[in-house]
């Protein structure tokens, strides 16, 4: 038995937490630099949804404890062919569908790092709905699973014949008498190799060497009557080239190591890395040929991801995830909280899976811990119900429900809001609701 909707008289609090005087623009956020801190925050940034089961388990051990058992903990899940998803024909299915498949990958107990890493290649090497078909992002997303920490150079040369990528960077329609550049630029720009790195002139000769791939019912195929088949200069060095060669002359180009380390260090820890820690990190990129994982362990156990307190901002999709498994939206029981996962949820918190905002993804900045930011997340809020589960397990305290939430310290503005609605709401029920709404709406929350 659920309570209504959580439609519960909010405002004045919200327009406090909402407020600049308590939005994060400072390591004094968290008050005090605990064990307990930095091991939450650890939990925060390796689950997109943490259990209570794993709070209780960890919280209260020392961060390094917490990393190695999440870590070990975790699920890494990647269909094979015998998986009955792989004969879903998706083409067929809703968008929404989806959805709900990928979100409760998300929100699954044990979904962690790799789950995580899934999400940063779907928003660094885009594609979209809005050219490529529901089969094909679903296959571009085995393809994420399969490499997610595997070898950076596999993955890129894995996306670049890709069917979603083909159709969604106009790859699909590019032949040797008019090549299309938009691969090729964003393969340099975007990808790999930033801007700076690059010529003009390599953009057109990587387009002709990219040239002549077609995506149709049965697959990615290359078609040599298509292609270019002469001599070019790409990068410094002039051959034949092909889509191989192209992908590897740019995966072997200085700026690539510097250049996707710095992005993975942006994902994980939330920080721009000092120069010297990325230098760190691009020796042990190459070191490892290019393989995903050491770097990423790297960061992980640097000095850059719990010590750094208010720097990791939770996009909306992650602040969905983490909110649903506070109030109780288990994967494969969607009725526990609310609707099944609908596609208007994501555009009103606007950053909608598979529909990116164009060929740089989503921003990874502040703008989701803005005003406006926290107002969609409350609309969004009162079309979801509170499970008899969560309120029975849920001491009806601020400090119970903190608890719940995965934060220890938080901001006196934050606390004075939380202690105020409490003192204003004597029935415990309707306390723990309006303080678990309240609190994910809060800045705090709003970071991992």
């Amino acid at each position: 038995m659920s309570t209504p909707p959580l439609r519960r008289p909010f405002r004045d609090a919200l327009t406090r937490l909402a407020s600049p005087a308590s939005a994060p623009t400072s390591r004094s956020l968290f008050a005090a630099q605990t064990g307990s801190d930095r091991t939450l925050r650890a939990i925060r940034r390796l689950r997109f949804a943490p259990s209570s089961q794993e709070l209780n388990r960890f919280a209260s051990a020392p961060a390094i404890d917490a990393i190695s058992g999440l870590l070990e903990s975790e699920r890494i899940y990647n269909p094979g062919p015998s998986d009955p998803l792989m004969g879903r024909d998706w083409n067929n299915e809703s968008y929404d569908s989806l959805l709900q498949w990928w979100f409760e990958r998300m929100i699954s107990p044990d979904a962690g790092l790799h789950e995580r890493m899934v999400w940063f290649w779907h928003g660094h090497l885009t594609s979209s709905q809005q050219k490529a078909t529901r089969s094909q992002l679903f296959a571009q997303q085995l393809l994420f699973r399969q490499h997610a920490l595997g070898n950076f150079r596999d993955l890129l040369q894995a996306i670049t014949v890709d069917a979603a990528m083909l159709r969604y960077l106009d790859g699909d329609a590019s032949d040797a008498a008019m090549p299309n550049e938009n691969f090729g630029r964003e393969l340099m720009e975007l990808f790999a190799l930033g801007i700076g790195h690059y010529e003009e002139s390599d953009i057109r000769s990587a387009a002709k060497a990219l040239a002549g791939w077609r995506v149709a019912d049965q697959g990615v195929t290359f078609t040599p009557e298509l292609g270019f088949d002469a001599p070019l200069t790409f990068l410094g060095e002039r051959k034949r080239w092909d889509a191989q060669s192209i992908v590897n002359k740019v995966c072997d180009h200085p700026a690539c190591a510097p250049f996707v380390t710095a992005k993975i260090h942006r994902f994980v820890a939330g920080s721009t890395a000092p120069p010297e820690f990325i230098e760190e990190l691009s020796r042990i990129f190459v070191d490892n040929n290019l393989e995903i994982r050491p770097v990423v362990d790297a960061i992980i156990w640097g000095p850059t991801f719990v010590d750094a307190e208010t720097t990791r901002v939770r996009q909306p999709i992650e602040w969905l995830a983490a909110t649903s498994a506070v109030l109780g939206h288990e994967a494969s029981t969607p009725t526990a909280v609310g609707p099944r996962v609908e596609s208007w949820w994501f555009d009103q918190l606007g950053q909608i899976p598979f529909v990116p905002p164009n060929v740089a993804g989503w921003p990874d900045d502040t703008r989701w811990v803005s005003a406006g930011q926290v107002l969609a997340r409350a609309n969004l809020l009162s079309n979801f119900t509170l499970p008899q589960k969560i309120i029975d397990e849920v001491e009806p305290t601020v400090e119970g429900v903190l608890r719940h939430c995965a934060l220890h310290t938080v901001s006196s503005a934050t606390r004075a809001a939380l202690d105020e609605a409490a003192a204003n709401q004597p029935a415990d029920q309707r306390r723990v609701e309006l303080l678990l709404a309240l609190t994910v709406l809060s800045p705090e929350f709003s970071l991992a």
